[in-house]
């Protein structure tokens, strides 16, 4: 199933090196990542294909994430 994600996290680079090694660690493929700096934030637009489940087990870890704000599964 193909699924994208919609992040919001604070720090910048460091935020995004800690989501791509999170979704490395997850039985998903990752079909493409698009970001947007503004100020303090990152947003970035992720697109996935995986099972339902890994992607909901994707979902819970990057929303455990310290600086990781806002996550939606679209």
């Amino acid at each position: 199933m193909e699924r994208i994600m919609l992040l919001k996290a604070t720090m910048g680079v460091d935020s995004v090196g800690r989501i791509i090694n999170t979704i490395r660690r997850g039985k998903v493929r990752l079909q493409e990542v698009m970001m947007w700096f503004k100020d303090d934030y990152v947003s970035m637009q992720i697109k996935l294909e995986g099972s339902e489940n890994e992607i909901d087990w994707l979902y819970k870890k990057l929303f455990k994430l310290v600086d990781v704000d806002e996550v939606k599964v679209v």
